[in-house]
């Protein structure tokens, strides 16, 4: 009876002690994941969880992560870093080049073992092309614009200084008018004094002969 006693609670205590050691492993906090091992997924489960949860990130956080991943891609360049990388630089500016990214991508597309994932930047490459050359489109178009807005400034002005040279003319051509009209005035003043001139001559030239 002793004996099947010692053995209950060795056993009690032997159950005890280990609820308290997976309690104290349960409690203890998780080791942090290393970075590389965040980013390395290649299916397309853990590329779209990421996805989602790095679009849920206010502009700064996705800057700040997107470098992050940029940084670990230089010694590293492993496919699961990639692909993150790349829906990282989908929606981040001035954060690498993603061109430079898809084409790595690209060349390395026989080691994708998702099929969804092949799929999925097939599609992604097509719309990133599509937008690309609507940007191209705009930028073009822009040009055009302020080319012509420019001509059309450039030809206001040629027009304002036409406008303004020809005032210019019509006014001097009124003073010339104006000056002519007063020599005329001269002329026929001058021309009646002589007239009356030539006429007293004669008046005394017809005196003398009486």
């Amino acid at each position: 009876m002793k004996s099947t006693a010692s053995l209950a609670l060795a056993t009690v205590t032997f159950f005890l002690a280990g609820c308290a050691v997976w309690h104290k492993e349960e409690t203890r906090a998780p080791a942090p994941v290393p970075p590389n091992a965040r980013y390395s997924g290649e299916d397309a489960d853990a590329l779209l969880r990421f996805g989602g949860e790095f679009a849920a990130l206010p502009p700064d956080r996705r800057l700040a992560e997107c470098k992050e991943l940029l940084q670990l891609n230089l010694p590293v360049q492993s496919l699961g870093l990639r692909l993150h990388l790349f829906l990282a630089q989908l929606l981040t500016e001035s954060c690498g080049d993603i061109r430079e990214t898809s084409g790595t991508l690209k060349a390395r597309q026989s080691e994708i073992k998702d099929e969804r994932v092949r799929h999925f930047l097939t599609f992604q490459e097509a719309m990133r092309a599509r937008l690309e050359g609507e940007i191209e489109q705009k930028k073009s178009l822009d040009l055009n614009l302020k080319f012509t807005q420019q001509q059309a400034r450039k030809r206001k002005r040629e027009l304002i200084t036409f406008e303004s040279e020809a005032k210019n003319c019509e006014s001097d051509l009124s003073s010339c008018e104006s000056d002519l009209v007063l020599r005329e005035s001269e002329l026929k003043a001058l021309k009646d004094k002589l007239d009356a001139l030539k006429s007293i001559e004669q008046n005394l030239g017809g005196s003398k002969g009486h």
